[in-house]
């Protein structure tokens, strides 16, 4: 769902648990797993500061066009072949 909303446009505010923070990475905001104040101050801050929230659509814009099909495809491709 991150991958998807980040492809979609929308900024992302994730807890950073399992492989979120690796999926994500720097194209959202991370904060730290169940503090949800710090998640609802960022959040808030996505809401009402346009310039906060344009950063994260672009920067999530940018870190989705890392994932795709292709490429999970060559580096699966690429570790069967070293595990062969």
């Amino acid at each position: 769902p991150a991958l998807e909303a980040m492809t979609a446009g929308a900024p992302v505010v994730s807890f950073d648990n399992s492989s979120l923070g690796e999926i994500i990475g720097d194209g959202g905001v991370l904060v730290p797993d169940g503090d949800v104040l710090a998640f609802t101050r960022e959040l808030r801050s996505l809401l009402t500061d346009d310039a906060a929230r344009d950063d994260v659509r672009s920067r999530g814009a940018r870190r989705a066009r890392d994932f795709s099909r292709q490429r999970s495809a060559r580096q699966h491709a690429e570790i069967y072949a070293l595990v062969a």
